[in-house]
């Protein structure tokens, strides 16, 4: 019988025990991706605020990760503060948002700030999915041509992957020996 408590401004929730929303529905999450700008935006504050207190399934994640293809840069800002503080349930969360990321950097590269301290935040976040993610994301998988070359400082989707493995090396050791020998 735990109960949400709404407060007088819309889009806020409060729990009276955070376990509750592991289970239960969230409704933030189902109403980030609202027709009304403003309805969404709050969503996104209210998740920002809990993200800490529960761990983000790849469905809940998905309403997220929209918004940085066609919302507002207003409701953009917004779901980079809640990748920042949310908990990935698994590395297929990690590699959502990660692939997400890159394509919305594809798609809006003057936010490549934003998106360096985002994928820096995630990495040290989730440093246990990153180790999963660096074959994936640091190496070539064609049989010819195994080691990639070290790419240049000014490749913005290499800035942004190695601020993500980077920033989770101080929590996972692991992944010194699997980094690239240019990056070390």
């Amino acid at each position: 019988a735990w109960r949400f408590f709404l407060s007088r401004l819309p889009g806020t929730v409060y729990c009276r025990k955070s376990s509750l929303l592991l289970t239960g529905p969230f409704p933030q999450v189902a109403m980030v991706d609202d027709a009304a700008q403003e309805v969404g935006r709050r969503a996104l504050q209210s998740l920002t605020k809990l993200a800490g207190r529960f761990e983000f399934s790849t469905e809940q994640l998905q309403a997220v990760l929209k918004i940085l293809g066609c919302g507002a840069p207003a409701s953009r800002a917004e779901a980079h503060r809640v990748l920042r503080e949310v908990r990935f349930a698994t590395y297929r969360c990690l590699e959502a948002s990660v692939h997400a990321l890159l394509l919305y950097l594809e798609r809006f590269p003057e936010e490549t700030p934003a998106i360096v301290k985002t994928m820096g935040s995630i990495g040290s976040n989730h440093a246990v999915f990153a180790e999963c993610l660096i074959d994936d994301m640091l190496y070539r998988t064609d049989v010819e041509a195994p080691v990639q070359p070290e790419p240049r400082l000014d490749d913005a989707f290499y800035v942004c992957k190695m601020a993500l493995f980077l920033s989770a090396v101080p929590k996972n050791r692991n992944l010194l020996a699997l980094l690239p020998p240019w990056a070390q």
